[in-house]
């Protein structure tokens, strides 16, 4: 593909943390996995983005169809941050439940219940966060955090030096902890809820 691009580069990071498919959900290891996505993101903003770059595209590797236009439509928001709406079959349930508003959530004593080690770790579906495919009756929507399927970030962003916590932001990490992180310095993150990808099934 090299004819395509000004340049590819393979950028490697190990962290010394693996965990199985099987155990990736559980509740008890989300910080150290958290921690560890946050750091390898991070590494690659370091070592790969450069002077030259308008825009840092996230993909992550089992994300497994898209639409050829998603880039363009992303891009035609004019926005320093925006994410599609990733599900495992088309028109279902958002799977990137990272992408979500919850700008209603009170902190009162239910919340800091469930606050483990610095990290906000609510049940599944929890209501107080409205996901993407809650909100299809909308074209594009305000987040206030986001998810890392595909994500779209100006570079400004990044250059700026807003980068993925590797420590609680707002009780959030990692992509989480981004968006939030954006929201609160004035970047507002957009979803849109119509525009779809893709995750593998297993």
């Amino acid at each position: 593909h090299r004819a395509a691009f000004r340049d590819i580069q393979i950028i490697h990071q190990s962290n010394g943390f693996a965990i199985s498919r099987d155990n990736r959900w559980k509740t008890k290891l989300q910080k150290a996995r958290r921690t560890s996505l946050a750091r390898v993101r991070n590494h690659l903003i370091e070592n790969g983005l450069t002077k030259e770059d308008d825009w840092a595209l996230w993909i992550d590797v089992d994300v497994s169809d898209y639409d050829s236009g998603t880039l363009k439509r992303l891009l035609e928001e004019r926005e320093k941050v925006v994410t599609p709406d990733c599900v495992r079959d088309w028109d279902g349930r958002s799977f990137d439940t990272n992408a979500f508003n919850d700008d209603d959530e009170k902190r009162n004593h239910r919340y800091f219940r469930r606050v483990r080690k610095g990290l906000y770790t609510p049940p599944a579906n929890h209501r107080a966060r409205r996901h993407l495919h809650t909100l299809r009756f909308l074209e594009r929507v305000p987040l206030s955090s986001v998810g890392g399927t595909m994500l779209l970030v100006h570079a400004a962003v990044h250059n700026a030096g807003v980068r993925f916590p590797e420590i609680p932001y707002d009780d959030l990490l990692e992509t989480e902890g981004f968006g939030r992180m954006c929201r609160d310095l004035g970047v507002q993150p957009i979803g849109l809820p119509n525009v779809q990808i893709r995750h593998v099934s297993s």
